[in-house]
């Protein structure tokens, strides 16, 4: 491949710039002193340290907040998808004994770590979490306290009818803490 450079455009270009540069040079814009106000360089110098300090600041800070926001979001993800699974298996009528009780034990250590993340960086309003906690702990005795037939956990209409209204409650206050998780 023969591929060549084209540069006649940049000719004229060249040539006006120094027939401008000539006739301007003449002329004096500007009047330079030949010495240095020590008082004007030491204002420029701290405040371009201080300019130069404040933006990594809160470089540093947005940095860590988003950190701190996407650990929120990582737990509020993992408890929206133990509560889908959750309704799934309600809504199939397949809950098997050892896989729900092992789906609430994680979802209990999920809200957990979720409310000590939140204690240390404060991203969320802790009062959600509490209700979170609350809710989570209305609903575990109503689906695991149904009778267990053949490994399978057997609930009435009312529990399982109870049991995926506070599901869905439940979701939803965990969407609007992501939300607010979100906004801050």
């Amino acid at each position: 491949m023969n591929k060549s450079i084209k540069i006649y455009w940049l000719i004229p270009i060249v040539i006006l710039s120094g027939i401008f540069g000539f006739y301007t040079s003449s002329y004096s814009f500007f009047k330079f002193k030949n010495e240095i106000d020590i008082v004007s360089l030491f204002g420029l110098v701290v405040t371009t340290a201080l300019g130069i300090y404040i933006a990594s600041t809160l470089q540093n800070n947005i940095e860590a907040k988003k950190f701190e926001k996407g650990l929120n979001q990582n737990l509020i993800n993992s408890l929206l998808s133990k509560t889908k699974t959750i309704d799934k298996y309600l809504s199939s009528n397949n809950l098997k004994f050892q896989e729900t009780i092992a789906l609430f034990k994680s979802l209990s250590s999920l809200l957990s770590e979720l409310k000590e993340i939140n204690e240390i960086c404060k991203v969320s309003d802790c009062g959600k979490i509490t209700e979170l906690r609350t809710l989570f702990s209305e609903i575990k005795p109503l689906i695991t306290g149904g009778n267990v037939n053949n490994e399978k956990l057997n609930l009435t209409i009312e529990h399982k009818g109870l049991s995926k209204t506070k599901l869905k409650e439940f979701r939803a206050k965990l969407i609007e803490l992501m939300i607010e998780t979100n906004r801050k």
